[in-house]
Order: C-alpha cells, then sequence, then structure tokens
C-alpha cells in the first residue's frame, strides 16, 4: 500500500482512499430456510451467504461463529487489559469510530477475539498512512468485513484483520502465535507467502503468460490454506476498489495481474460476486474508453423490474410442479463479460441475448432437469445455443 511511516519498514504495493463507487452486479434472489420460508424479501439484494462456501470452500472456512454469545461492543469494558491501555484511543480517535461502522455492517466484530485483533492491528499500523491520509487500519478492516459478508469464522475475520501485519509492521509470526494461536498465525504467514510470490510474478511479468499464470493458479491453492487464498482475495478486491489512487502506468499493472492470476483463483474457489467484481474493477482500468461507452450504453438496459418479475414467474411455475429448491436469483451480466462476448463472437450489444438471467439451486440432477423443462415453458429457447451444463460441468462446478 506504499505505506507514508514515522518509522522504516517494508513497503507493500497497493494504496489509496477507503471508499469507492465501484459496485458489483446487483441480485435479486429468493432463498428458503429450511422450513421453506422466504427471507430477505421478494426484491432484496444478497449481500453475502454463507451458501458461497459448498464443497472445498465450505471445508476450507468452517462455519460462522454464534454471533449471539461472546460480543462485546466498543462502548462496554473489555475483558483484556491493552498493552497501551489503549493509549491510541485518545490520539487516534479515527479508530474507535472504525471499529464501531465495523460493527454496524456485521456482528462478527463485536466478537471478544476479533475487537482485540482490531487493536492489535491498530497498534501494528499505528503511523501508517495510505497515500491520501487515510489510517492504513482502513484498509485491514474493509479485508475483514469483505470476508464476514461472505460467511467466513472469527478465526479468518482475524487473520484477514492481521494480514499485513508481518511484512508491514513490527508484528511477528511468534507474537500472533502466542496472543491468538496456531491457526490465526498460520493464516496470516500463509498471505504473507502469496504475497511474496504475487510480487515475484509481478517482477518477472509471469501474468502475462497464460501457461505460467496456470501454474501460478495451482501453486497459490497448493502452498497455502485455502482460508490464506481467500483472504489474499480479499485484500486484492479492496485494493482493486482504490486503485484509482494509484499512478496510471501501476494501475494498469496490477489490474493486468489481478485479471490473468486473483479473478480465476475466486472462479476456481467458487465466489463468483469476487470473481464479477475483480474483472469489472479491472475492464474500469485496462479499457476505460470501452468501459465508460458500454456503461453509458447497458446504463438503461439493466431492468430490476424486469428480473423481479421472471422470478415471481418461475417461482409460481416450480411451485406448481411441486420442485423444491434452495435459491433462485437473477442478475445482470457484468461489463466485462459482455465485453469478452462481443469481441469472442463478433457481437454487437444489441446481439447479447443473456444480459439478464436467472440462477436455480436444487437438490439433485434429476430436479435440474425438470426444472429446465419448466424454463421451456415459460420461454422460449434460442435455436442451436442450448449447453447442458447438467450433464457436463463446467471445470469449476
Amino acid at each position: 500500500s506504499y505505506l507514508k511511516r514515522d518509522h522504516q519498514s517494508p513497503v507493500s504495493v497497493f494504496h489509496g482512499p477507503i471508499s469507492s463507487s465501484s459496485s458489483p452486479p446487483r441480485r435479486l434472489s429468493r432463498d428458503r430456510n429450511l422450513d421453506g420460508n422466504f427471507h430477505g424479501g421478494g426484491s432484496s439484494l444478497r449481500v453475502g451467504s454463507s451458501r458461497l462456501f459448498n464443497g472445498f470452500v465450505r471445508k476450507a472456512v468452517g462455519s460462522c461463529v454464534d454471533y449471539e454469545t461472546d460480543s462485546v461492543l466498543v462502548d462496554e469494558q473489555l475483558p483484556f487489559t491493552m498493552d497501551d491501555g489503549f493509549e491510541g484511543e485518545k490520539k487516534q480517535p479515527y479508530a474507535r469510530d472504525l471499529l464501531k461502522r465495523a460493527q454496524l455492517q456485521h456482528k462478527i466484530f463485536e466478537d471478544e477475539s476479533v475487537i482485540k485483533a482490531f487493536y492489535e492491528a491498530e497498534k501494528a499500523h499505528r503511523g501508517q498512512m495510505r497515500a491520501n491520509g487515510d489510517p492504513y487500519l482502513q484498509h485491514c478492516v474493509e479485508t475483514a468485513i469483505l470476508l464476514a459478508n461472505i460467511g467466513a469464522n472469527s478465526t479468518v475475520v482475524i487473520a484477514g484483520i492481521l494480514h499485513d501485519t508481518l511484512d508491514d509492521s513490527f508484528m511477528s509470526y511468534d507474537y500472533i502465535l502466542r496472543t491468538f494461536g496456531s491457526r490465526v498465525a498460520d493464516l496470516v504467514e500463509g498471505v504473507s507467502k502469496l504475497s511474496q510470490l504475487s510480487k515475484l510474478a509481478r517482477e518477472n511479468n509471469t501474468a502475462c503468460k497464460t501457461v505460467e499464470a496456470d501454474r501460478l493458479h495451482t501453486m497459490f491453492l497448493a502452498m497455502a490454506d485455502a482460508r490464506a487464498v481467500l483472504i489474499k482475495l480479499a485484500d486484492r478486491l479492496h485494493n482493486m476498489m482504490t486503485l484509482y489512487a494509484l499512478p496510471p502506468v501501476k494501475q494498469q499493472r496490477f489490474a493486468k495481474e489481478t485479471l490473468e492470476i486473483f479473478s480465476p483463483l475466486a472462479n476456481r474457489l467458487g465466489i463468483s460476486t469476487w470473481k464479477v467484481e475483480l474483472e469489472d474493477l479491472c475492464f474500469k482500468h485496462l479499457h476505460p474508453d470501452q468501459h465508460h461507452e458500454m456503461s453509458a450504453m447497458l446504463e438503461d438496459s439493466f431492468d430490476e423490474a424486469m428480473i423481479t418479475s421472471a422470478i415471481d414467474k418461475m417461482e409460481e411455475a416450480l411451485k406448481k410442479e411441486g420442485i423444491s429448491y434452495h435459491v433462485l436469483s437473477g442478475r445482470h451480466k457484468s461489463l466485462y463479460s459482455i465485453y469478452c462476448k462481443m469481441l469472442k463472437k463478433k457481437l454487437t450489444v444489441d446481439e447479447i441475448h443473456d444480459i439478464h438471467g436467472l440462477r436455480l439451486i436444487v437438490d439433485n440432477e434429476k430436479d435440474c432437469y425438470k426444472a429446465l423443462g419448466v424454463v421451456h415453458k415459460l420461454w422460449s429457447e434460442v435455436p442451436g445455443k442450448l449447453k447442458d451444463y447438467i450433464t457436463h460441468p463446467k471445470f469449476n462446478g
């Protein structure tokens, strides 16, 4: 983050302000609880869900903490003693406000161990600033919020808060081990190793070579706990959100690396929301003119009412056929995905027919085909365009 510091230390790569006008594609969804009831309302936006962790990622990250117990608000007495008596509270009033904002966004930030990690990160990064003058601690907390919003447990969130401490502060592995245990310490060390590998690849321009980029994906997944890869992805996503603060040349370099290495990693782990957001942010920095043009052209095409109507029709038809499901959601195709399709198939925007789409998750393959029959009754099939990913799934499942 190109740190401005009042004492010497290693530096990271990114810097920039905390806020961003960029936002991921909006998704409308209907999720069912186990009792079959809907939650979130008919047009609620999916912000983050533990459903993202099916299979490999769910096993790696584990379940969320119990947010109803062991919670401490910042205005209450902490159950542990800070080394400085949190002397920085008076000197650094931003820290308390930052923690309060995090607690408003997710209850995991009321967990005692997460609060302790927050204050440890504040001490470790005290005096470090982003290039625009924002305290570096903001990036650590935003990274942790991204993790919390996709269902990560307290161990992963704590490691997310501390993810830069080994590289950018005086904090050591042994200190993290004594303070938070081996699971957190190993994750923070894993993120540090991934950062070093990423830096090495960047210096050798490896991301530009497809075969080498594929090897890097495999190395990332092989050399670290999958949860460390998730933390690194969250770190990169927030840095991409604030990439505009870098000089244009560096924006291009980091966006290219992100598109070649980190976006495919998010796809491999099945975190489609992060993949889409990373790709669109890269598109914005790598092809700003095309991004601006397409944004203006498609602004009126993204129709929330159309998606809501389609969900309602599909929901009613599934109910009539007696087909149960877990999730029925709608989405707008991302700008980058539309751009790639136009290039690959030499199409105009008017020739893209899947700008809007529905996603349905059912229990088994039989229900997939029954649901497909329902879809064909509701909407006409485009001749020659049907692809059977039920029998022949994509590589990421």
